[in-house]
């Protein structure tokens, strides 16, 4: 009995010890997971959050998928929806996406913002355009479209639109193909491109494309699929992108000026027929 009792001890030890690991394991993981960081929420109840952009109060704007751009302040209360956006045509993965302050916000009060902008005959026949506005109190006064693909198209998909400013204060905007992968190719087209512009939407001269006659003076790169994250290295001032590329091929990529990125010749994604 004694050797049955002792060895049922020593199964016990095992047992608490080897529990124990897994649960400093299972800890340390999380913590790697999470970068240490523990997530905390702030507002509740939004409908498919986009983007963010903190205002010098402490406040952000968030802007909604449906078209809503949305005040929350450090408290996390929710504000009324801010009026005077151009009008939004949501669907598939298109409505109001990014939005970003002008560098220079806490004296000019501009926003910028992407959204999917519907044609004239047809709220379903969209592309991926920018707009500018200023905000005063809870309205953007003065709004007005500074850029927009001039193919529309009623695929939902690809819309792309992050944006991200440079030191210059030049705008480097992220656009999708829109479901028209070989126009991503096409020196003609600002689908499935990254362009750079001013503030008031113009070709920046000294860019990539300036001696090709048929090229867009705003293409800054292409060959891609649907660029969801643009940021900038401090440091280096280096463009850096992320892109939703199909099963298997999404990028993180460095982003150099004229380089094609390849799609839709080249992907490491697999693709399914259905």
């Amino acid at each position: 009995m004694r050797g049955k009792a002792s060895r049922a001890v020593v199964w016990l030890i095992v047992v608490a010890v080897l529990t124990g690991i897994a649960w400093l394991s299972m800890k340390a993981l999380r913590r790697l997971d999470n970068q240490g960081l523990r997530p905390v929420t702030v507002a509740q109840g939004l409908e498919h959050p986009w983007s963010m952009a903190f205002l010098p109060d402490g406040s952000m704007l968030v802007t909604e998928r449906p078209g809503r751009l949305r005040r929350i302040s450090p408290d996390g209360a929710i504000g009324d929806p801010i009026g005077g956006l151009l009008p939004v045509a949501p669907g598939g993965e298109g409505g109001l996406m990014d939005v970003v302050l002008d560098p220079d916000f806490a004296s000019t009060g501009l926003l910028y913002w992407s959204f999917s902008e519907p044609s004239a005959t047809s709220p379903a026949i969209r592309s991926t355009a920018v707009a500018r506005g200023r905000l005063e109190g809870d309205l953007v006064v003065d709004a007005m479209v500074i850029f927009r693909q001039a193919e529309k198209s009623p695929d939902g998909s690809h819309f792309g639109s992050r944006l991200v400013f440079a030191a210059d204060g030049s705008l480097f905007v992220g656009l999708g193909d829109r479901g028209r992968r070989a126009a991503a190719q096409q020196l003609d087209s600002a689908l499935g491109k990254i362009i750079r512009i001013d503030y008031e939407g113009r070709a920046i001269p000294g860019g990539p494309m300036d001696s090709a006659s048929a090229a867009l003076g705003s293409i800054w790169s292409l060959g891609h699929r649907n660029i969801q994250g643009l940021a900038i290295q401090p440091a280096s001032g280096q463009l850096w992108s992320t892109e939703h590329g199909p099963q298997g091929g999404d990028e993180l990529n460095v982003i150099q000026p004229g380089l094609n990125y390849g799609w839709p010749v080249i992907s490491h994604g697999t693709e399914y027929s259905t």
